[in-house]
């Protein structure tokens, strides 16, 4: 059974007309920046992995293979290493699941924010496209927005604007 988590970036996926590898992309990537704020070094390298199936985030950590750890968050024991990879030694890098405790609500709390932001690029792209071709031809429109280096224009329709610069 497909979880909630799955179910909204489905119907998000949906409604924002973007194909759901997309939608599941741009969450992980998102969620690397999250967990790393939260739960990582800054400079760690951590992979995000939304299980398909069933919705499931884990989260990857890479850490050095040591013989006493000083830093679990950056480092993992010889005999714990070699549960994930029979060949590791001393010094190596190796990619431990950690998935923290908050992954489900770090998650959860994740895609409306990134999607309102996608969703507003994606529709100013589009109209930016469709005035593209219009460069040198007089059209009406309305002045929303005044900004440093740029005006929002939009249509006397009602529909969202576009960004001149």
């Amino acid at each position: 059974m497909k979880s909630e988590f799955l179910l909204a970036i489905t119907q998000l996926s949906a409604e924002k007309n973007l194909p759901k590898e997309v939608v599941i992309s741009a969450v992980e990537s998102a969620l690397v920046s999250a967990y790393r704020k939260d739960s990582f070094m800054p400079t760690q390298n951590i992979e995000v992995k939304i299980n398909r199936s069933t919705g499931r985030v884990e989260v990857w950590a890479e850490k050095t293979v040591v013989a006493k750890p000083a830093d679990p968050k950056q480092e993992i024991f010889l005999t714990e290493a070699k549960k994930i990879s029979s060949d590791v030694k001393l010094g190596e890098l190796i990619m431990v699941e950690s998935t923290p405790q908050d992954a489900g609500r770090i998650a959860a709390q994740l895609p409306s924010k990134l999607f309102s932001s996608v969703s507003m690029r994606r529709k100013h792209s589009a109209i930016f496209e469709e005035y593209a071709g219009k460069s040198g031809d007089i059209v009406s429109g309305v002045i929303q927005r005044i900004e440093p280096r740029q005006v929002l224009i939009g249509p006397r329709t009602g529909r969202s604007g576009i960004a001149l610069e």
